[in-house]
């Protein structure tokens, strides 16, 4: 009986272990840095994201923009055909995701910066900087001829980030601005 009970014992420590480990190497692996989106690691961090930052993140014009739809199907609208299109990077800070950027190819040759957010605990750390260069750099190698964005015509800190990459203004009205930069080839 107490041999049943320690194998027992010894069998349920050997799957925890294993377990943890499994977790550890697919999900915590890299502790700070970019890397792709995970939906058991980031999800929560997103749409928290999305709760806190909707002002400065959504349109008002766009009433039906779900962000659960987007981090499920990775997908810039309800269409089955862009299921898949949007590319999701997360930045990590001790293994804790702090930061995204959204981004797809919208035409042939355009690229489109779709969201851009940091946590208020990892800002002025320059990963707003950094995930949107890493959405530029993959959008070039994606064939990317120029890459537009869109910001709020308040929205200053995100202004001074786009001009200092590059973007330049290309039209503006009294709520928002469309940025546009130009890929070197």
């Amino acid at each position: 009986m107490k041999r049943t009970i320690l194998y027992i014992g010894l069998v349920a420590t050997i799957i925890i272990l294993a377990g943890v480990t499994y977790y550890h190497y697919f999900y915590r692996r890299q502790t700070t840095g970019i890397v792709n989106y995970i939906k058991e690691r980031d999800k929560e961090t997103i749409l928290d994201l999305f709760k806190k930052n909707w002002y400065w993140l959504v349109s008002e014009y766009s009433k039906d923009f779900s962000p659960e739809l987007m981090l499920e199907h990775r997908a810039h609208d309800k269409s089955p055909q862009s299921y898949g299109s949007v590319t999701i990077k997360v930045i990590l800070e001790n293994g804790v995701p702090v930061g995204f950027v959204s981004y797809y190819m919208k035409k042939f040759y355009e690229g489109f910066i779709w969201f851009l957010a940091v946590t208020e605990e990892a800002r002025n750390k320059k990963y707003g900087g950094e995930l949107l260069q890493t959405a530029l750099d993959d959008l070039k190698k994606r064939g990317a001829k120029y890459v537009r964005l869109i910001t709020r015509t308040n929205n200053y800190p995100a202004q001074a980030l786009y001009k200092k990459l590059g973007f330049r203004e290309m039209r503006r009205d009294e709520k928002f601005i469309d940025y546009e930069k130009i890929i070197d080839s």
